[in-house]
Protein backbone atom coordinates (compact mmCIF):
# COMPACT_ATOMS: atom_id res chain seq x y z
CA UNK A 1 0.00 0.00 0.00
CA UNK A 2 1.45 3.37 -1.03
CA UNK A 3 1.69 6.70 0.74
CA UNK A 4 -1.51 7.98 -0.92
CA UNK A 5 -3.48 5.00 0.45
CA UNK A 6 -2.25 5.67 3.99
CA UNK A 7 -3.17 9.33 3.77
CA UNK A 8 -6.69 8.53 2.58
CA UNK A 9 -7.15 6.04 5.45
CA UNK A 10 -6.08 8.67 7.98
CA UNK A 11 -8.47 11.18 6.48
CA UNK A 12 -11.34 8.69 6.66
CA UNK A 13 -10.67 8.00 10.37
CA UNK A 14 -10.33 11.66 11.34
CA UNK A 15 -14.02 12.66 11.36
CA UNK A 16 -14.84 10.08 14.05
CA UNK A 17 -12.27 11.63 16.44
CA UNK A 18 -13.55 15.07 15.69
CA UNK A 19 -17.07 13.91 16.42
CA UNK A 20 -15.97 12.61 19.79
CA UNK A 21 -14.16 15.76 20.66
CA UNK A 22 -17.09 17.83 19.49
CA UNK A 23 -19.35 15.81 21.75
CA UNK A 24 -16.97 16.32 24.62
CA UNK A 25 -16.97 20.04 24.05
CA UNK A 26 -20.73 20.00 23.98
CA UNK A 27 -20.84 18.31 27.39
CA UNK A 28 -18.38 20.82 28.83
CA UNK A 29 -20.42 23.59 27.35
CA UNK A 30 -23.52 22.29 29.01
CA UNK A 31 -21.82 22.01 32.43
CA UNK A 32 -20.32 25.47 32.07
CA UNK A 33 -23.74 26.83 31.17
CA UNK A 34 -25.23 25.14 34.23
CA UNK A 35 -22.52 26.62 36.48
CA UNK A 36 -23.01 30.06 35.02
CA UNK A 37 -26.76 29.76 35.51
CA UNK A 38 -26.30 28.81 39.20
CA UNK A 39 -23.84 31.66 39.70
CA UNK A 40 -26.24 34.06 38.06
CA UNK A 41 -29.06 32.90 40.32
CA UNK A 42 -26.87 33.38 43.39
CA UNK A 43 -25.85 36.83 42.21
CA UNK A 44 -29.43 37.73 41.47
CA UNK A 45 -30.46 36.63 44.97
CA UNK A 46 -27.73 38.69 46.60
CA UNK A 47 -28.47 41.65 44.34
CA UNK A 48 -32.17 41.41 45.15
CA UNK A 49 -31.38 41.81 48.85
CA UNK A 50 -31.39 45.35 50.12
CA UNK A 51 -28.96 44.39 52.91
CA UNK A 52 -26.40 41.95 51.45
CA UNK A 53 -23.95 40.15 53.71
CA UNK A 54 -20.49 41.77 53.92
CA UNK A 55 -17.41 39.70 53.11
CA UNK A 56 -16.07 39.63 56.66
CA UNK A 57 -19.25 38.24 58.27
CA UNK A 58 -20.04 34.51 58.43
CA UNK A 59 -23.17 33.28 56.71
CA UNK A 60 -24.71 31.76 59.85
CA UNK A 61 -24.42 35.09 61.70
CA UNK A 62 -26.00 37.33 59.05
CA UNK A 63 -29.81 37.50 59.49
CA UNK A 64 -32.44 37.02 56.82
CA UNK A 65 -33.87 39.88 54.81
CA UNK A 66 -37.09 39.83 56.82
CA UNK A 67 -35.21 40.90 59.95
CA UNK A 68 -34.22 44.22 58.33
CA UNK A 69 -37.77 45.39 57.59
CA UNK A 70 -37.64 47.89 60.41
CA UNK A 71 -36.41 51.41 61.05
CA UNK A 72 -32.85 52.53 60.35
CA UNK A 73 -31.98 52.61 64.05
CA UNK A 74 -33.18 49.03 64.54
CA UNK A 75 -31.18 47.92 61.49
CA UNK A 76 -28.05 49.54 62.92
CA UNK A 77 -28.57 47.68 66.18
CA UNK A 78 -28.89 44.39 64.27
CA UNK A 79 -25.67 45.05 62.33
CA UNK A 80 -23.87 46.04 65.54
CA UNK A 81 -24.91 42.82 67.31
CA UNK A 82 -23.75 40.76 64.32
CA UNK A 83 -20.37 42.52 64.29
CA UNK A 84 -19.94 41.92 68.03
CA UNK A 85 -20.71 38.21 67.56
CA UNK A 86 -18.20 38.02 64.70
CA UNK A 87 -15.51 39.72 66.79
CA UNK A 88 -16.16 37.35 69.67
CA UNK A 89 -15.86 34.37 67.35
CA UNK A 90 -12.56 35.61 65.94
CA UNK A 91 -11.17 36.31 69.41
CA UNK A 92 -12.26 32.88 70.65
CA UNK A 93 -10.38 31.26 67.78
CA UNK A 94 -7.28 33.32 68.53
CA UNK A 95 -7.55 32.51 72.23
CA UNK A 96 -7.80 28.80 71.44
CA UNK A 97 -4.74 29.01 69.18
CA UNK A 98 -2.75 30.78 71.91
CA UNK A 99 -3.93 28.25 74.49
CA UNK A 100 -2.96 25.32 72.24
CA UNK A 101 0.42 26.89 71.55
CA UNK A 102 1.04 27.31 75.27
CA UNK A 103 0.11 23.67 75.91
CA UNK A 104 2.38 22.54 73.08
CA UNK A 105 5.23 24.60 74.50
CA UNK A 106 4.79 23.08 77.97
CA UNK A 107 4.74 19.57 76.50
CA UNK A 108 7.94 20.16 74.54
CA UNK A 109 9.67 21.47 77.67
CA UNK A 110 8.62 18.44 79.69
CA UNK A 111 9.43 15.91 76.98
CA UNK A 112 12.82 17.40 76.06
CA UNK A 113 15.84 15.29 77.20
CA UNK A 114 17.59 16.65 80.25
CA UNK A 115 21.30 17.37 80.42
CA UNK A 116 21.72 14.91 83.26
CA UNK A 117 21.10 11.94 80.96
CA UNK A 118 23.85 13.01 78.60
CA UNK A 119 26.25 13.38 81.50
CA UNK A 120 25.36 9.92 82.79
CA UNK A 121 25.93 8.41 79.34
CA UNK A 122 29.36 10.06 79.09
CA UNK A 123 30.29 8.79 82.53
CA UNK A 124 29.21 5.25 81.62
CA UNK A 125 31.30 5.25 78.45
CA UNK A 126 34.35 6.58 80.35
CA UNK A 127 33.92 3.93 83.06
CA UNK A 128 33.73 1.16 80.45
CA UNK A 129 36.87 2.42 78.76
CA UNK A 130 38.74 2.52 82.07
CA UNK A 131 37.71 -1.03 82.98
CA UNK A 132 38.88 -2.33 79.58
CA UNK A 133 42.24 -0.63 79.97
CA UNK A 134 42.72 -1.98 83.48
CA UNK A 135 41.84 -5.50 82.26
CA UNK A 136 44.49 -5.38 79.53
CA UNK A 137 47.13 -4.22 82.02
CA UNK A 138 46.28 -7.08 84.37
CA UNK A 139 46.55 -9.64 81.57
CA UNK A 140 50.12 -8.52 80.76
CA UNK A 141 51.34 -8.84 84.37
CA UNK A 142 52.36 -12.32 85.66
CA UNK A 143 52.72 -12.43 89.43
CA UNK A 144 50.65 -9.41 90.29
CA UNK A 145 47.56 -10.44 88.27
CA UNK A 146 45.68 -12.12 91.15
CA UNK A 147 46.35 -9.26 93.55
CA UNK A 148 45.29 -6.73 90.92
CA UNK A 149 42.00 -8.58 90.39
CA UNK A 150 41.34 -8.64 94.11
CA UNK A 151 42.10 -4.95 94.36
CA UNK A 152 39.84 -4.17 91.41
CA UNK A 153 37.00 -6.18 92.98
CA UNK A 154 37.37 -4.37 96.29
CA UNK A 155 35.07 -1.33 96.59
CA UNK A 156 36.88 1.98 96.53
CA UNK A 157 35.57 5.18 98.13
CA UNK A 158 35.26 6.80 94.68
CA UNK A 159 33.07 3.96 93.39
CA UNK A 160 30.82 4.13 96.45
CA UNK A 161 30.37 7.87 95.90
CA UNK A 162 29.49 7.28 92.24
CA UNK A 163 26.92 4.63 93.20
CA UNK A 164 25.35 6.96 95.73
CA UNK A 165 25.19 9.80 93.20
CA UNK A 166 23.73 7.50 90.53
CA UNK A 167 21.01 6.39 92.96
CA UNK A 168 20.23 9.93 94.00
CA UNK A 169 20.04 11.31 90.43
CA UNK A 170 16.62 9.79 89.57
CA UNK A 171 15.26 11.18 92.82
CA UNK A 172 16.67 14.60 91.97
CA UNK A 173 15.02 14.48 88.55
CA UNK A 174 11.66 13.68 90.11
CA UNK A 175 12.10 16.55 92.55
CA UNK A 176 12.99 18.92 89.69
CA UNK A 177 9.89 17.90 87.75
CA UNK A 178 7.72 18.38 90.82
CA UNK A 179 9.33 21.74 91.57
CA UNK A 180 8.64 22.84 88.01
CA UNK A 181 4.90 22.63 88.70
CA UNK A 182 4.98 23.40 92.44
CA UNK A 183 7.35 26.35 92.17
CA UNK A 184 4.57 28.91 92.74
CA UNK A 185 1.89 28.44 95.37
CA UNK A 186 -1.06 30.81 95.86
CA UNK A 187 -2.02 32.18 99.27
CA UNK A 188 -3.78 29.45 101.28
CA UNK A 189 -7.14 31.23 101.61
CA UNK A 190 -7.30 32.84 98.16
CA UNK A 191 -9.72 31.73 95.43
CA UNK A 192 -8.03 32.02 92.00
CA UNK A 193 -10.17 31.38 88.89
CA UNK A 194 -7.97 31.08 85.79
CA UNK A 195 -10.21 31.86 82.81
CA UNK A 196 -10.88 34.47 80.19
CA UNK A 197 -13.03 37.13 81.83
CA UNK A 198 -15.21 37.35 78.71
CA UNK A 199 -16.17 33.68 79.14
CA UNK A 200 -16.62 33.68 82.91
CA UNK A 201 -19.40 31.31 84.10
CA UNK A 202 -21.32 34.09 85.81
CA UNK A 203 -24.41 32.16 86.78
CA UNK A 204 -22.36 29.39 88.38
CA UNK A 205 -20.30 31.89 90.38
CA UNK A 206 -23.45 33.77 91.40
CA UNK A 207 -25.20 30.60 92.56
CA UNK A 208 -22.13 29.51 94.51
CA UNK A 209 -21.94 32.86 96.29
CA UNK A 210 -25.62 32.79 97.23
CA UNK A 211 -25.32 29.18 98.37
CA UNK A 212 -22.17 29.48 100.50
CA UNK A 213 -22.26 33.12 101.67
CA UNK A 214 -25.90 34.11 101.28
CA UNK A 215 -25.13 37.24 99.25
CA UNK A 216 -23.13 38.61 96.33
CA UNK A 217 -19.86 40.56 96.49
CA UNK A 218 -19.48 43.65 98.65
CA UNK A 219 -16.55 45.06 96.69
CA UNK A 220 -15.46 44.55 93.08
CA UNK A 221 -12.06 45.82 91.98
CA UNK A 222 -10.64 45.73 88.45
CA UNK A 223 -7.73 47.04 86.44
CA UNK A 224 -8.97 46.70 82.84
CA UNK A 225 -6.44 46.21 80.03
CA UNK A 226 -7.47 49.40 78.24
CA UNK A 227 -6.89 49.44 74.50
CA UNK A 228 -4.77 52.39 73.36
CA UNK A 229 -5.90 53.67 69.96
CA UNK A 230 -3.33 56.37 69.23
CA UNK A 231 -0.82 56.28 66.40
CA UNK A 232 2.07 55.60 68.78
CA UNK A 233 0.29 54.13 71.83
CA UNK A 234 3.19 52.92 73.94
CA UNK A 235 5.79 55.61 73.07
CA UNK A 236 8.65 53.13 73.38
CA UNK A 237 7.19 51.18 76.34
CA UNK A 238 6.45 47.51 75.59
CA UNK A 239 3.05 46.33 76.83
CA UNK A 240 3.23 42.78 78.19
CA UNK A 241 -0.46 41.92 78.23
CA UNK A 242 -3.39 41.55 75.87
CA UNK A 243 -5.59 44.64 75.46
CA UNK A 244 -9.38 44.67 75.25
CA UNK A 245 -11.65 46.93 73.25
CA UNK A 246 -14.09 49.22 75.01
CA UNK A 247 -17.18 47.25 74.03
CA UNK A 248 -15.68 44.05 75.51
CA UNK A 249 -15.12 45.80 78.84
CA UNK A 250 -18.61 47.29 78.70
CA UNK A 251 -20.18 43.84 78.27
CA UNK A 252 -18.59 42.40 81.41
CA UNK A 253 -21.25 40.90 83.73
CA UNK A 254 -20.65 43.36 86.57
CA UNK A 255 -24.35 44.05 87.15
CA UNK A 256 -25.04 40.37 87.79
CA UNK A 257 -22.26 39.98 90.36
CA UNK A 258 -23.25 42.77 92.72
CA UNK A 259 -26.49 44.26 94.00
CA UNK A 260 -25.22 46.50 96.83
CA UNK A 261 -21.65 47.60 97.39
CA UNK A 262 -18.64 49.39 95.93
CA UNK A 263 -16.56 49.12 92.78
CA UNK A 264 -12.92 50.21 92.46
CA UNK A 265 -11.81 50.64 88.84
CA UNK A 266 -8.34 51.79 87.80
CA UNK A 267 -8.43 54.16 84.84
CA UNK A 268 -5.93 55.85 82.55
CA UNK A 269 -6.23 59.44 81.33
CA UNK A 270 -7.30 58.48 77.80
CA UNK A 271 -10.26 56.44 79.13
CA UNK A 272 -11.41 58.71 81.95
CA UNK A 273 -14.67 59.79 80.32
CA UNK A 274 -15.42 56.28 79.13
CA UNK A 275 -14.87 54.92 82.65
CA UNK A 276 -17.38 57.44 84.03
CA UNK A 277 -19.92 56.30 81.43
CA UNK A 278 -19.16 52.69 82.39
CA UNK A 279 -20.05 53.34 86.02
CA UNK A 280 -23.34 54.87 84.96
CA UNK A 281 -24.05 52.02 82.52
CA UNK A 282 -23.41 49.37 85.20
CA UNK A 283 -25.67 51.20 87.69
CA UNK A 284 -23.06 52.89 89.91
CA UNK A 285 -22.72 56.39 91.27
CA UNK A 286 -19.28 58.00 91.51
CA UNK A 287 -18.64 58.68 95.21
CA UNK A 288 -14.85 59.03 95.52
CA UNK A 289 -11.46 58.41 93.97
CA UNK A 290 -8.05 57.21 95.11
CA UNK A 291 -4.85 58.69 93.66
CA UNK A 292 -1.63 56.70 93.68
CA UNK A 293 1.54 58.85 93.63
CA UNK A 294 4.30 56.66 92.22
CA UNK A 295 7.70 56.74 93.90
CA UNK A 296 11.13 55.37 93.21
CA UNK A 297 13.18 53.26 95.61
CA UNK A 298 14.77 56.50 96.87
CA UNK A 299 11.27 57.87 97.66
CA UNK A 300 11.35 60.36 94.82
CA UNK A 301 8.53 60.97 92.39
CA UNK A 302 8.64 58.35 89.63
CA UNK A 303 7.87 60.18 86.39
CA UNK A 304 6.88 58.05 83.42
CA UNK A 305 5.87 58.60 79.80
CA UNK A 306 3.08 60.97 78.79
CA UNK A 307 1.93 62.86 75.70
CA UNK A 308 1.51 66.34 77.20
CA UNK A 309 2.89 65.89 80.72
CA UNK A 310 4.94 63.17 82.37
CA UNK A 311 2.61 60.95 84.32
CA UNK A 312 3.51 60.26 87.94
CA UNK A 313 0.14 59.09 89.27
CA UNK A 314 -2.74 56.71 88.61
CA UNK A 315 -6.39 57.13 89.50
CA UNK A 316 -8.83 54.58 90.90
CA UNK A 317 -12.50 55.58 90.67
CA UNK A 318 -14.82 54.49 93.49
CA UNK A 319 -18.47 53.85 92.67
CA UNK A 320 -21.42 52.82 94.85
CA UNK A 321 -24.41 50.74 93.86
CA UNK A 322 -27.57 50.31 95.91
CA UNK A 323 -27.16 50.38 99.67
CA UNK A 324 -24.01 50.46 101.77
CA UNK A 325 -22.73 47.09 103.00
CA UNK A 326 -23.83 46.29 106.55
CA UNK A 327 -20.29 46.27 107.97
CA UNK A 328 -19.04 49.41 106.18
CA UNK A 329 -16.73 51.74 108.11
CA UNK A 330 -16.35 55.27 106.71
CA UNK A 331 -13.39 57.66 106.92
CA UNK A 332 -10.80 54.91 107.12
CA UNK A 333 -7.80 56.48 105.32
CA UNK A 334 -6.59 59.19 102.98
CA UNK A 335 -7.49 59.22 99.30
CA UNK A 336 -3.81 59.50 98.34
CA UNK A 337 -1.37 56.58 98.32
CA UNK A 338 2.39 57.16 98.31
CA UNK A 339 3.97 53.88 97.22
CA UNK A 340 6.97 52.58 95.30
CA UNK A 341 6.36 51.72 91.67
CA UNK A 342 6.76 47.99 91.01
CA UNK A 343 6.36 45.90 87.84
CA UNK A 344 4.26 46.77 84.84
CA UNK A 345 0.54 47.23 85.66
CA UNK A 346 1.13 46.22 89.30
CA UNK A 347 -0.91 48.31 91.69
CA UNK A 348 0.07 49.17 95.30
CA UNK A 349 -0.70 46.82 98.13
CA UNK A 350 -2.28 49.64 100.09
CA UNK A 351 -5.41 49.53 97.92
CA UNK A 352 -6.27 46.08 99.32
CA UNK A 353 -5.85 47.40 102.85
CA UNK A 354 -8.16 50.30 102.00
CA UNK A 355 -10.84 47.94 100.72
CA UNK A 356 -10.60 45.61 103.71
CA UNK A 357 -10.74 48.54 106.12
CA UNK A 358 -13.69 50.09 104.32
CA UNK A 359 -15.67 46.84 104.37
CA UNK A 360 -14.11 44.55 107.03
CA UNK A 361 -14.89 40.83 106.81
CA UNK A 362 -16.54 41.41 103.45
CA UNK A 363 -16.78 39.48 100.20
CA UNK A 364 -14.24 40.71 97.67
CA UNK A 365 -13.83 40.07 93.92
CA UNK A 366 -11.02 41.20 91.64
CA UNK A 367 -11.32 41.01 87.84
CA UNK A 368 -8.31 40.95 85.48
CA UNK A 369 -6.08 39.74 88.31
CA UNK A 370 -2.64 38.18 88.07
CA UNK A 371 -0.60 36.05 90.44
CA UNK A 372 0.76 39.07 92.28
CA UNK A 373 -2.85 40.20 92.93
CA UNK A 374 -3.89 37.09 94.87
CA UNK A 375 -4.85 37.74 98.50
CA UNK A 376 -6.49 35.73 101.21
CA UNK A 377 -10.30 35.85 101.24
CA UNK A 378 -10.37 37.38 97.74
CA UNK A 379 -11.85 35.77 94.61
CA UNK A 380 -9.53 36.63 91.74
CA UNK A 381 -10.45 36.09 88.07
CA UNK A 382 -7.96 36.35 85.20
CA UNK A 383 -6.30 34.45 82.38
CA UNK A 384 -2.73 34.90 83.73
CA UNK A 385 -3.12 33.14 87.09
Amino acid sequence: MGKRGKLTAKKKGAPSKRAKTNGHHKENGQTNNNKSDSDNTKRSKTEDRQNPRPDGIDEDLWPEEDAFQQSDLANLKIVRSVMIKQMKRIEQELFREDHNNEIAGIQTQVESPSKGKAKDDNKDTNDNANTKASGSDNSTGNGSSSSAVKKSNAPTPDSTKENETSKSKPDDKKKDEEDMYDEWKPPPFSVPICTDVRHLPVQRLKNQMLKTRGQLFDVIMMDPPWQLATANPTRGVAIGYQQLADFHIKELPVRELQTDGFIFIWVINAKFRFALSLLEYWGYELVDEVVWIKQTVNRRMAKSHGFYLQHAKETCLVGRKGKHPKNMVGGIASDVIYSVRRGQSQKPEEIYKYVEQLVPNGHYLEIFGRRNNLHDYWVTVGNEL
